[in-house]
């Protein structure tokens, strides 16, 4: 059985519950999984605070996170992955920028026209 088809039948048991079936997928699929998230870091520019193997953990996190995981082959695993791992950047950055701007944390003050009316 060659790779391609060794983790759709990996993929199939992750899904039946098979926890050493997840585990395998992850070591066989790392090194590219690694190759994505480097190429989106990349396509994105410089100054991130996410490293490539950040961006792989954050998404199978969010991989065991999630109930369903309907993927049919590697290839739909792999694109799937990436579009996690571009959600997460996203996120990350929103939160750096809204930590820039004061994170939520900005006091937000009432105008009353009967004490302050001119």
């Amino acid at each position: 059985m060659d790779g391609a088809n060794s983790i759709t039948v990996l993929l199939a048991a992750w899904r039946q519950g098979d926890e050493q079936a997840r585990e395998q997928v992850f070591d066989r699929l790392y090194g590219r999984l690694h190759e994505i998230a480097a190429a989106i870091l990349w396509k994105q520019g410089d100054g991130h605070t996410v490293a490539p193997t950040m961006l792989v953990h954050e998404a199978f996190l969010r991989f065991l996170g999630e109930g369903e995981l309907g993927w049919n082959d590697r290839g739909h695993f792999l694109a799937t992955a990436a579009q996690v791992m571009r959600r997460y950047l996203v996120d990350h950055i929103r939160r750096d920028q809204a930590a820039k701007r004061g994170g939520g944390a900005a006091i937000r003050v009432e105008w009353d026209e009967a004490v302050g009316g001119i």
